[in-house]
């Protein structure tokens, strides 16, 4: 092989590697802050919004109810803050349809409080930040997605 024909070999490796290895990475760190935390304690869980469905929870934002749910009952958190306001045409806010399928649940009232007029991964942080000020608590657990965890720890930081 000639020594030209080498480099062009080894330029091309050099360029298809990068981002094969990045991507490796990408996932590596979604599945790392996306791993259970079921042995985790905290003053509250953020649920972290997602789509509501004729004033339901979707399958996806169910799930993440569910999990806050369970944190709960097993006495993981004290209590639960739902995010997510009203998208246009909904009769709820994501974060009102979660404490309707939670108190369904049999989460009591006391334990849930809403923020509802976030949009954004950030703005259902902050808003939930200030909550947590309001109520004395400092330690929060974010519930939402793996794919999402990481974006929203990042965030949270």
């Amino acid at each position: 092989m000639t020594k030209r024909k080498k480099r062009i070999l080894v330029w091309t490796s050099v360029l298809l590697g990068l981002p094969l290895i990045w991507c490796v990475g990408v996932a590596i760190a979604i599945v790392r802050a996306g791993a259970p935390n079921s042995g985790n304690r905290a003053d509250i869980a953020i649920v972290l919004g997602a789509a509501v469905w004729d004033d339901k929870p979707s399958p996806v934002f169910a799930a993440r109810i569910d999990h806050a749910v369970t944190l709960f009952k097993n006495g993981h958190v004290k209590g639960i803050i739902f995010t997510g306001g009203r998208a246009a045409g909904d009769r709820l806010s994501e974060s009102r349809a979660a404490r309707e399928y939670a108190l369904a649940k049999g989460v009591p009232l006391r334990a849930i409080y809403c923020e509802e007029i976030s949009t954004s991964t950030y703005g259902n942080l902050a808003n939930a930040k200030g909550i947590l000020q309001h109520l004395g608590m400092r330690k929060a657990l974010i519930v939402s997605d793996p794919y999402h965890l990481l974006r929203a720890g990042m965030i949270a930081d």
